[in-house]
């Protein structure tokens, strides 16, 4: 009985060790959708910018 309490402890942290990893996966993936994401949005305001100084530019 003993064996199978410790057998089951062990595929359990295994389980729960398998689901961290994925956890930690998930986590980078965020992380390197989310710098995209920032990159993205750096561009299109330097674009904004850039588009708003040429037309005062152009009125001057």
């Amino acid at each position: 009985m003993a064996t199978l309490y410790t057998l089951s402890r062990f595929v359990l942290i295994y389980q729960m060790n398998a689901e961290l990893r994925d956890l930690k996966h998930q986590v980078v993936q965020m992380q390197k959708e989310n710098e995209n994401l920032q990159v993205s949005l750096a561009v299109k305001n330097n674009i904004k910018r850039l588009k708003m100084m040429l037309s005062i530019n152009i009125i001057w």
